[in-house]
């Protein structure tokens, strides 16, 4: 790459023939100052893309967060024998693939913290070799130096991209998702070029895995199969590999349809219960504005500048006057344009008819995507130095980003349960209001201690997701409280509660308000601060 990018200044240097240092007499003189040769500035180059490149591996598998919510649980159903996560499944709400996989990736490496989000880095690691191939392909009528300078920027944007990161580093399926949902178009292309039965088998695969690590990916897969069935009508002359093409992504709704009736059961009793369906005008701020991470102020800079860079990658041309701004969307990403804009409005009314909703993790499976054009963007800027300087401030913003995501508590559980593993005794009573707020300081509490989950007196090591609304509903807070009270007679009742989501309706605070008519009680041992998953601690002593 480094090559590429300073071949203006090779030519440059060439033409000067000699150093430039004349004193008075017009002879050369020994106190010239002596510029950057080429060699030495393309060294530096590629010294500073190692350096982006390797700051990028480090931040995909460092961060000092206890695991938070949605981890802490898809770890507890993942250390399930592999025959009953399946059917945990059906009280959580997502397909089984990824929780297989970490279930085997646990066998081998443990389950700590560290070990459980190493799969998520490994997997984010593989996305920046895909990026490279999908930034070189979209290159197609350029030289191969011009080719291979768009993959590397597209790789630079990728290995500090605050999204990518922040899901790296998370024992979730979203950096599997993201790795597979550009694994299939790079296979969809090499299909076309050559519809060979293992090529198409590929296709085959990866859909049907897609499919079962995330339920997005069927909007996903909608979308590139109606421009496969667009292209089959529309262009008789490769009609016959346009249906091909389109079987062999029909064909992982076999390695799927298995699952189409656990599916359906969630469809019916979990969904979403813990937010609102979101409009389309949401679906498109969220996913801009979080490709910069989390909620600081490198976050709206990194948005502002990505939206300016994908409408150079989307409608930039590169001529050598420069840089043109055309009418209508570049032919070589207009299938990613419409594939990100399909999957947003094809998921937006999906989740109207369902009532689910849309949190910007869920554009994992199209987000690549945008930062593929994004990349592209960038390099088709033409001059060497604007390339570069804009590369530096993607850069720059993706390094304070991901040291934010290296030091930002996710969760308030290590401090909860601190706290009580500290202060506590046998035979003391922790209960959690509402349930999603178990799994996190469970993992970390000592085992002395009985704890219990509101609504229904659950283990908080899982959270029963089926009916959840209508549960909390017809829970009763004041009974809750004094059974808990009841259990622990002179030991301690631990409250960890919080009113903040959605369908407690104030209940949180009543099994405190009834702890505190029968108990002695005091202030807060914790109140919820701005991390992202917060909560009061209290503590009810026995009286006498």
């Amino acid at each position: 790459m480094a090559a590429e990018m300073t071949q203006g200044y090779q030519t440059r240097s060439a033409s000067l023939g000699r150093w430039q240092g004349l004193g008075r007499t017009g002879r050369v003189t020994s106190r010239a100052v002596l510029p950057l040769s080429s060699s030495r500035r393309s060294l530096l180059v590629r010294l500073t893309v190692a350096a982006v490149i390797t700051a990028g591996l480090v931040f995909r598998f460092w961060t000092r967060s206890p695991l938070w919510l949605d981890e802490a649980l898809t770890v507890n159903i993942a250390k399930l024998p592999l025959s009953d996560i399946g059917a945990a499944l059906r009280h959580d709400g997502h397909p089984p693939l990824y929780y297989w996989l970490l279930h085997g990736w646990m066998a081998v490496f443990g389950s700590s913290n560290e070990a459980v989000r190493a799969l998520s880095g490994v997997m984010a690691t593989a996305l920046m070799p895909l990026v490279y191939v999908a930034g070189y392909r979209l290159t197609p009528s350029a030289t191969a130096n011009v080719r291979r300078r768009a993959g590397w920027v597209c790789v630079i944007v990728v290995a500090l991209n605050p999204f990518v990161i922040r899901y790296a580093t998370e024992a979730r399926m979203y950096a599997m998702v993201m790795v597979l949902g550009v694994g299939l178009l790079l296979l969809l292309d090499n299909a076309v070029k050559s519809t060979t039965f293992f090529r198409l088998a590929a296709v085959g695969i990866t859909s049907g895995a897609l499919l079962l690590t995330h339920y997005w990916a069927l909007y996903y897969l909608a979308v590139i199969g109606l421009v496969l069935v667009v292209w089959a009508i529309t262009r008789p002359a490769s009609r016959s590999i346009a249906v091909r093409c389109a079987g062999a992504v029909a064909s992982g709704l076999v390695l799927f349809s298995w699952w189409v009736p656990a599916m359906s059961d969630q469809a019916r009793h979990t969904g979403t219960p813990w937010a609102a369906p979101a409009n389309p005008l949401t679906v498109v701020v969220l996913t801009l504005s979080d490709t910069g991470g989390l909620i600081r102020v490198e976050q709206q800079g990194f948005a502002l500048l990505a939206a300016v860079l994908l409408v150079f990658g989307l409608l930039g041309r590169t001529t050598p006057e420069g840089l043109i701004i055309e009418r209508r969307v570049q032919l070589d990403v207009r299938l990613l344009a419409i594939i990100v804009a399909g999957t947003m409005a094809v998921g937006t009314v999906a989740g109207y008819a369902s009532s689910s909703t849309f949190i910007s993790r869920y554009a994992a499976v199209y987000m690549p995507l945008l930062l593929i054009v994004t990349g592209l963007g960038i390099a088709r800027l033409g001059n060497q130095r604007w390339i570069i300087g804009v590369l530096v401030i993607v850069s720059s913003l993706g390094l304070v980003a991901g040291g934010r995501n290296v030091k930002t508590e996710r969760t308030q559980a290590g401090r909860i349960a601190a706290i009580i593993n500290a202060k506590g005794h046998v035979g003391d009573v922790v209960i959690f209001c509402p349930d999603q707020l178990g799994p996190a300081v469970n993992r970390l509490l000592d085992a002395r201690f009985e704890q219990s989950t509101f609504p229904i007196g659950a283990s908080p090591v899982l959270v029963e997701w089926r009916d959840y609304a209508e549960r909390n509903a017809a829970g009763d807070a004041f009974g809750f409280a004094r059974r808990a009270s009841a259990r622990a007679g002179a030991h301690s009742v631990w409250l960890i509660w919080s009113d903040e989501y959605r369908g407690v309706q104030g209940k949180c605070s009543q099994i405190g308000g009834q702890l505190a008519l029968e108990r002695l009680s005091g202030d807060p041992l914790v109140k919820p601060d701005k991390t992202y998953e917060r909560a009061f601690l209290s503590e009810f002593a026995a009286r006498g």
